[in-house]
């Protein structure tokens, strides 16, 4: 189960470093982009300093420039490769508090599989208003990752 995580992550880290990419090289003045990448780098911080029993400094819908956001992408990676690296059993359950402060319980693999979930939705909203700015975004499905990891 680990190594399947470390490969979700590693190409939820690529496919939003890809995304940030494209978006330095294209013109598209859509202030909810950066809203929403904003939003699930937040999330995914968020969720991570829970899994670690911390306070994440993030707020859920903290706005950053988009100067910030690879290294954002990069903190969100690393941390939870260090996470990965340093829990043995995914199968935990984790008691945390969600941004309203209601008490919540849920295993430590059903939180790591909901962030992934959860950055794909947004990117798959990005998607749309590339799209309907006229241009072609590039390839984000898991299955397209997967092949060229294979070449």
């Amino acid at each position: 189960m680990h190594h399947y995580f470390h490969r979700l992550f590693r190409y939820n880290y690529d496919t939003n470093q890809q995304l940030i990419r494209y978006l330095d090289t294209h013109s598209i003045d859509e202030a909810q982009i950066n809203t929403w990448l904003s939003h699930l780098l937040n999330a995914h911080l968020i969720w991570i300093a829970r899994l670690r029993g911390a306070t994440s400094p993030y707020a859920v819908w903290q706005e950053h420039s988009r100067q910030e956001l690879p290294s954002l992408n990069q903190q969100a990676y690393k941390e939870t490769e260090y996470f990965l690296n340093t829990t043995e059993d995914l199968s935990l359950r984790i008691a945390y508090c969600n941004s309203k402060g209601d008490s919540f319980e849920n295993r430590t693999d059903d939180i790591l599989w909901h962030i992934i979930n959860h950055a794909t939705h947004h990117r798959a909203q990005i998607s749309t208003l590339i799209r309907q700015s006229g241009l072609t975004p590039e390839p984000m499905d898991f299955i397209f990752y997967v092949r060229n990891e294979e070449v």
